[in-house]
């Protein structure tokens, strides 16, 4: 089957596959696939094999010069870490994925396709590993948890949650945002693409990108009180609202400067912020229903899609977004020049040096939901903390650091 597409796909696995690659054409680029007639597995897996010279990846860079917006110096924790007993949520909710509104905690306000899955394992790490410290000798209420301090890492919005009505005395809240450009291209590929089998046309992507889930996402997902979500104008007040109800925001470029910038501000150890990237695109994922085993499609963008993404209506479109995220970006750098930069650098080397370590420890070790080839793994076999996220936390917990005169070796 041949289709005019600038990335060639190599499709393998069942009928469904056919009739995912009938439904339309992909012009004017082309693809190329292949089928079996095998209906032993529910899933899809493209293997792809992209010419990398016509797949478009720019950078969509987000212009920090002169910026004189909303931004501060995010003031270190200086109250006790926030952890007290899990309470139980609304039922049929599991204890480290609860959606009801929180006032205490360590809370991350997780959005969708900026790393959070990654994010989410350390959080719920973090709340473990504290537990084990903080609430040996706390007697525990009837309908709590000791084995983990009160948190949120599931998705939700801000106003969900209820997070303008927290104690900030006895809670921590934080964020991590992405490029926006760059996070709708990763969501339109994860959910439209692999879960919902859309074919990646210019039609079909600017149609998705015009609507009403990928506008001002950040402004609709971080703001603690209900904010306007119409395309284009100034957002400051909304910014400005979101970076100072935050304790911290972290940078998903600046993902291992983040973790770091965190451990400063809320007094971790470098054992807490160890992290093994949970999952990405070209492997597979959990799904549902007769697809419990869904691959991610690695995303790209034509020449077409650039031309959109570089034009008034899509910045028009996430102008909140844009504003969010240089502000997040600045506010960063000023945490780390109050922190000081010097330090930070340190400390930013050494995690790096010891997270290798730990990954290469590591190498292996996690069973998620699903196999490599699509297979969907036995419960009992799993190594995850919940669904597929903190997959490698008992090899990571296990782990001393090894140090000689406090450097890691």
């Amino acid at each position: 089957i041949t289709f005019a597409v600038s990335v060639i796909l190599v499709i393998q696995n069942d009928s469904a596959v056919r009739e995912h690659v009938s439904r339309s054409a992909l012009a004017p680029h082309q693809l190329k696939c292949e089928s079996s007639t095998s209906s032993k597995k529910s899933h899809l897996k493209p293997a792809l094999a992209i010419e990398s010279k016509k797949n478009v990846k720019p950078p969509f860079p987000i212009n920090m010069t002169g910026y004189s917006g909303p931004a501060r110096a995010y003031p270190s924790f200086t109250d006790p870490f926030p952890c007290t007993p899990t309470t139980a949520g609304p039922k049929g909710q599991n204890f480290l994925m609860r959606t009801d509104p929180a006032s205490t905690g360590f809370l991350f306000q997780r959005p969708l396709k900026t790393g959070s899955t990654t994010l989410a394992g350390t959080v719920m790490r973090i709340a473990h590993r504290k537990a084990k410290v903080l609430l040996q000798n706390v007697t525990a209420p009837k309908n709590t948890t000791k084995e983990y301090c009160m948190h949120r890492s599931n998705h939700g919005t801000g106003v969900s949650y209820k997070y303008a009505e927290r104690d900030r005395a006895k809670s921590f809240l934080f964020s991590i945002i992405r490029n926006p450009t760059k996070r709708s291209i990763s969501q339109f590929f994860h959910f439209e693409v692999s879960v919902g089998q859309k074919e990646p046309t210019d039609k079909e992507f600017q149609n998705s990108m015009l609507g009403g889930m990928y506008r001002n996402y950040y402004i609709k997902d971080l703001s603690l009180k209900q904010a306007r979500s119409t395309a284009g104008g100034d957002y400051t007040q909304e910014v400005k609202d979101i970076i100072d109800g935050y304790d911290f925001i972290g940078i998903t470029e600046r993902y291992d400067e983040s973790l770091v910038v965190l451990k400063m501000l809320v007094g971790l150890d470098f054992e807490d912020i160890l992290y093994v990237k949970e999952r990405s695109e070209g492997m597979f994922s959990n799904g549902s229903g007769d697809r419990p085993c869904i691959y991610l499609v690695p995303s790209f963008i034509t020449h077409g899609m650039k031309e959109f993404f570089d034009g008034t209506a899509w910045k028009n479109h996430v102008n909140g977004d844009i504003q969010l995220y240089q502000a997040a970006y600045r506010s960063l750098d000023l945490t780390i020049e109050r922190l000081g930069k010097a330090e930070v650098q340190r400390q930013l080397e050494y995690f790096q040096k010891v997270n290798k370590w730990a990954q290469e420890q590591c190498d292996g070790f996690a069973r998620s939901m699903c196999t490599e080839s699509g297979e969907v793994v036995p419960h009992k076999e799993r190594t995850c903390m919940i669904w597929g996220e903190g997959c490698s936390h008992a090899c990571l917990d296990g782990l001393v650091i090894p140090r000689k005169d406090g450097d890691p070796i």
